[in-house]
């Protein structure tokens, strides 16, 4: 199934320049303009519940990232589709596969903004689920990969908003 899905978003790779150029722009680049838009939130809505949406966004995408998805990444090992499928790979990439760090960092950060704020949230939604397809249709990852980053980063965001709520509430 895994491969069977890859293939049907991959092998759409290489038909129209047009896709190909929104595909790289989403696998590689979206997720800078999602963390420009969190930056630029901070600024223009100074307020409490703003500026803890951004913490807990920010913090929960760096945890899921780099902490769990670190490990989960040295723990499986698992090689990404281009080293031993043909596929058509629009970008280079090393490392591992499983999880996806993309996915993983992308959805921790849309999770803590939806958990503060719905009508910003379905946007960074929105910004996560492009970044994290385009990923398999560049031919960096498998679809299991997205899904197991997904569900990282949408627990590690809740797991770091229960925390920040205890302590804000210890205060």
């Amino acid at each position: 199934m895994d491969q069977t899905l890859f293939f049907t978003l991959n092998n759409l790779a290489g038909r129209w320049p047009w896709l190909d150029a929104l595909g790289v722009f989403c696998a590689v680049y979206l997720l800078w303009i999602m963390l420009a838009g969190l930056i630029v939130l901070w600024f223009v809505k100074p307020r409490a519940p703003h500026r803890l949406a951004v913490f807990v966004a920010l913090i929960s995408a760096v945890v899921a990232r780099f902490g769990v998805g670190t490990i989960l990444k040295l723990l499986f090992a698992r090689p990404r589709p281009y080293e031993f499928l043909p596929v058509r790979q629009l970008i280079l990439e090393s490392g591992w596969s499983f999880p996806s760090g993309h996915a993983t960092f992308a959805f921790g950060l849309a999770t803590g903004v939806y958990l503060y704020n719905r009508k910003f949230g379905y946007l960074a939604y929105t910004g996560a689920i492009l970044v994290s397809i385009s990923r398999v249709f560049v031919g960096v990852h498998w679809p299991s990969d997205i899904i197991a980053g997904a569900a990282i980063g949408i627990i590690t965001a809740y797991i770091i908003n229960r925390g920040v709520h205890a302590l804000v509430k210890s205060f």
